[in-house]
């Protein structure tokens, strides 16, 4: 029991630090899926009010202009930009939310 346990820990440790370097997470929450269906889309609209803390009907249409994809969704929301920008964005970052975020967003100066 003792060594499955470590495996399993191990095989975790690995899953995890390979999502987030292919850019298949923001903050501690898994944001790389597409809303194919009811429960999928609930799961998205629950982690897109998480991370950005905007209402559930604000989550909704933002899902809906975004095809269902979450990330798109996302850059949307946070960035405060059109679902065609927040695209454009993620395209540009290889799929990485935070930089495309930081692509969307006006520097400081």
């Amino acid at each position: 029991m003792k060594a499955g346990t470590a495996q399993k820990m191990v095989l975790t440790a690995f899953s995890t630090t390979t999502m987030v370097k292919l850019g298949r997470t923001y903050s501690n929450l898994m944001v790389s899926m597409l809303a194919t269906n009811a429960k999928l889309r609930g799961r998205t609209l629950r982690i897109l009010q998480e991370a950005t803390g905007a209402t559930e009907q604000a989550c909704d249409a933002a899902l809906t202009a975004a095809g269902g994809d979450l990330k798109i969704a996302l850059v949307h929301l946070l960035g405060d930009v059109d679902v065609d920008i927040a695209a454009t964005a993620l395209d540009h970052s290889g799929g990485h939310v935070r930089a495309a975020l930081d692509e969307v967003r006006p520097r400081a100066s």
